[in-house]
């Protein structure tokens, strides 16, 4: 097999491949022989964070990810890193909960996502890349008179609209602005016509958004768990994080 580090650094252009390289020996001394980099034809890139148990309490990280290799390839493998090098950073590999419930684990996957976004924005920067190829392109209508119709656009559903659009709203170039505003906008119209009240929890998350409290690695998990109090859901009570050995224990902060 190709030595992982060489087969990363492959993608990487020359004048940043220096910058990158110490990103890239952080994340293989955390996931060590267990992390693996595999192409797609498809435009989207994604990365997996997985466990290997070692006994009943420890698990060993396992690390993946799958590189687009027709859209924005190295700007996506080096935005999938910083995504694997996050537990490092801030110490929570994957939230957990005293409750067995499918929604509420897709709705935090995606929540810590857009979160590591927001940490890890200006680190990309950093490296020399554009915030114009940070993100995929996102071309999907938002269709919600069909989640209307469906019975899914409850007022957690729009409370997390608000979060998703105005998160990321804050990791598109200025051009893109405007658009991120028109979606915002007829998401509103549709929430106030089920939830003419929702517009305090709007700004409860737009507050929570703009103090970057959840920046702060020893805050994560508490602003976590105080922006699902604002979603008015259970909220985590666990964390899958590291010991100094990099392995995996669950810990109730």
């Amino acid at each position: 097999m190709e030595n992982i580090k060489t087969q990363i650094l492959g993608y990487i252009s020359l004048e940043k491949k220096q910058a990158v390289e110490s990103l890239v020996d952080k994340v293989i001394s955390f996931y060590k022989e267990n992390i693996e980099l595999e192409l797609t034809e498809s435009s989207i890139s994604y990365f997996e964070r997985a466990k290997e148990r070692v006994n009943a309490e420890q698990a060993t990280p396992k690390g993946k990810i799958t590189l687009s290799s027709t859209m924005n390839t190295e700007e996506a493998l080096v935005h999938e890193l910083l995504h694997l090098y996050m537990p490092i950073h801030h110490g929570i590999y994957t939230l957990g909960f005293d409750i067995k419930d499918k929604g509420t684990y897709d709705l935090s996957a995606i929540t810590q996502n857009l979160i590591e976004h927001d940490i890890f924005l200006k680190d990309y920067l950093n490296f020399g890349y554009s915030i114009d190829r940070f993100l995929t392109p996102d071309n999907k209508r938002d269709d919600y008179e069909t989640k209307i119709r469906s019975g899914i656009a409850n007022d957690l559903f729009w409370m997390h609209e608000y979060f998703r659009i105005f998160i990321t709203k804050r990791h598109v170039p200025k051009h893109k602005i405007a658009e991120w505003d028109k979606r915002m906008n007829i998401m509103r119209v549709h929430a106030l016509k089920m939830y003419p009240n929702i517009t305090d929890k709007f700004s409860l998350i737009r507050n929570w958004i703009k103090s970057e409290d959840f920046h702060k690695s020893d805050s994560l998990f508490k602003e976590i768990k105080s922006l699902f109090k604002i979603f008015g859901i259970y909220p985590p009570t666990q964390i899958l994080t590291h010991d100094k050995n990099y392995l995996l224990n669950i810990v109730r902060p």
